[in-house]
């Protein structure tokens, strides 16, 4: 019931509104500190939750982060030590972990959602955040969902953090099962799924590719 709550924006494939995401023109974009899309500039109205950030923004945000020094594709959401506090009920560490995380992390679409969990978890007096959280983890998803429809590699969804494939799985509501590199696609097969209707659900994970083929070319210097 928990995770209904947060998904319970509009759900489902539309594969007639979505566009690739071009890496040359997000960093160009991102670079230059004179223009409004500037990422620091983006980057503190998303942490003042200003509802003026459209889609184009949230884009920029999600896939500008690859730039960022602090980027770690394979970066943990520290999910399963957070949600070990909460059953302790151990509130205000749990919120201070999550939002260690989020430094790191800022626009991980799995990152976000653990941080809501621990809202709404809080007593209501506590979660007076909540709302905003909401609608912040709302604006980064649909940008990841505005890049495919999932049904093939080519039109895959494009996403910057491994878990943030899982937190679309979930979305859709599906249980998967095997899992295969396809090209530059994670592909899992799909045993069921409630928004989702397809065998195979693909997630274009070149960045991650890239920052490991990276990581490599530099232990080899």
């Amino acid at each position: 019931m928990l995770f209904l709550l947060f998904f319970s924006f509009s759900q489902g494939q539309d594969s007639a509104h979505f566009y690739k995401v071009n890496r040359d023109s997000v960093k160009t974009a991102i670079s230059d500190p004179a223009k409004p899309t500037y990422y620091s500039k983006l980057l503190k109205r998303l942490n003042e939750f200003d509802t003026t950030l459209t889609l184009a923004d949230y884009r920029l945000l999600y896939y500008g982060y690859v730039f960022d020094n602090g980027y770690s594709a394979y970066g943990s959401t520290e999910k399963g030590k957070i949600y070990k506090l909460l059953d302790d009920k151990k509130y205000l560490a749990a919120l201070n972990l999550s939002d260690s995380v989020l430094k790191s992390m800022p626009v991980s679409l799995s990152a976000n959602l653990v941080k809501l969990v621990v809202l709404y978890t809080m007593s209501p007096d506590e979660r007076s955040e909540y709302n905003k959280w909401k609608w912040r983890y709302h604006g980064l998803r649909e940008a990841v969902l505005s890049t495919g429809n999932g049904l093939t590699c080519e039109t895959a969804f494009k996403t910057i953090f491994v878990p943030d494939e899982y937190d679309l799985i979930r979305y859709f509501e599906i249980e998967e099962t095997t899992q295969y590199l396809v090209g530059e696609c994670d592909m899992f097969d799909i045993k069921s799924a409630k928004y989702f209707d397809a065998k195979n659900i693909y997630f274009d994970t070149s960045e991650t590719l890239k920052q490991l083929d990276d990581m490599f070319k530099k232990k080899d210097k």
